[in-house]
């Protein structure tokens, strides 16, 4: 098949990704003005993925594969045990069951090295440019998207999803190695993006995220280095010149923007994430085996903001260990591939302890598939065939058998 119908498959994976990745599809349904449910635009879309799969030969890492039986297994407990969580007399289960959907929907365009490449660069692109547009948007008209005015979120309408996003983008774009003026921009852009949410975690990760990115490319040169810097210090000062960065009439979000910019600081003892994560601790010794049932961290009854307890109160120790394994699988798939891969890991991991939803969150999910799948195709040839022991031994026979008859 040549590249160029391969190519084609682009659109529904962009079709798929885009809306649910900024959060069009959620604030579209909450005004009521998507003329279709979101459930069967996604069911179409998956379908043509699905077809799209059995021509175009996906790879399957160990880390999607285990991250897929997770979600499988979450899908199982929610609607064949239906342990989920009733929220106004809807239950989440299909929720979950959409997830291993949108998941094993990604796949379909892995097989393909450029083809792949060309779906994460426009999906992850757009995507951050949205939600960073968005963002920029709702920091000068206060709560026309968010749930909580004063902290932009745009059609994510949650803060905290926006700005777990915008990390996950950003660090997805960075793994691709674009050229390094690019690069600059889309870090000086995305910080502007993750600041007006005003969130502390968000920030940090993408802190962590561009120091990951800067140490990756002095390895490839200091001069790139250098370069990257003094573009990423033009495009700060062009922000900073043309933005206003008001101060905030709510106390909370005064306090917020005080911690971005070193002017507050945070008192432990006084911070309700904490306590949170001790209920959800205790749940987890009462039911450490086969936990509460998928849903049961997001908020009903328990909200941990950790995703590897989030998983431990839903699904038990077999969730826990599968989400660990697929965690530690995916590092070292990336750290195998290249330092630039391993930029792509950073948020992923660490927003781990800030987040209880990020198996539910598409941005998450989009990265991960789309990263273990680049490192799958960044490793040398001669490691992705796997030989079974049969083969080995007769490899081994063959050559010993030349050497003899060279002797």
């Amino acid at each position: 098949m040549k590249y160029s119908t391969k190519l084609l498959w682009s659109i529904p994976v962009f079709l798929l990704v885009v809306p649910y990745a900024t959060g069009f599809l959620g604030y579209q349904k909450a005004y009521g003005s998507f003329p279709i449910s979101p459930a069967l635009y996604a069911t179409i879309i998956s379908a043509c993925l699905g077809l799209a799969a059995a021509f175009l030969k996906p790879v399957f890492p160990k880390s999607t594969i285990l991250l897929l039986c997770l979600l499988g297994i979450r899908s199982l407990d929610a609607v064949i045990l239906g342990r989920a969580p009733d929220l106004l007399d809807e239950n989440l289960g299909l929720y979950f069951v959409f997830d291993l959907v949108y998941a094993a929907a990604l796949i379909s365009v892995t097989g393909d090295s450029n083809l792949l490449k060309s779906c994460t660069l426009l999906c992850a692109a757009v995507a951050l440019g949205f939600v960073c547009t968005l963002n920029i948007w709702e920091w000068y008209s206060p709560g026309y998207f968010s749930n909580v005015p004063g902290r932009s979120a745009g059609w994510l309408e949650n803060a905290n999803d926006s700005g777990i996003a915008i990390c996950l983008l950003l660090a997805l774009l960075l793994a691709l190695q674009l050229p390094i003026w690019v690069n600059a921009l889309i870090m000086a852009g995305s910080g502007l993006g993750i600041y007006v949410t005003l969130s502390r975690g968000g920030f940090v990760v993408w802190l962590l995220t561009c120091a990951a990115a800067l140490v990756a490319q002095a390895r490839k040169g200091i001069k790139l280095l250098v370069c990257i810097l003094l573009f990423s210090a033009v495009a700060c000062y062009v922000i900073f010149q043309f933005f206003d960065f008001r101060t905030l009439v709510d106390p909370d979000q005064i306090w917020r923007q005080g911690l971005l910019t070193g002017e507050s600081s945070v008192d432990l003892s006084q911070e309700d994430r904490f306590e949170v994560l001790l209920v959800a601790i205790n749940g987890i010794m009462r039911e450490p085996l086969v936990g509460y049932g998928t849903g049961s961290s997001h908020g009903y009854p328990y909200s941990p903001h950790n995703q590897a307890l989030g998983v431990w109160i839903d699904n038990g120790i077999l969730g826990i260990v599968l989400f660990l394994a697929a965690v530690f699988c995916l590092v070292r798939e990336c750290f195998r591939a290249g330092p630039f891969l391993i930029v792509g890991c950073v948020p992923l991991i660490l927003e781990i302890p800030f987040s209880q939803n990020l198996l539910d969150n598409k941005s998450y999910l989009f990265s991960w598939v789309m990263l273990a799948a680049l490192a799958w195709h960044a490793k040398p040839a001669h490691k992705r065939v796997a030989l079974n022991p049969k083969e080995l031994r007769s490899i081994s026979l063959r050559g010993r058998n030349v050497s003899h008859s060279k002797l």
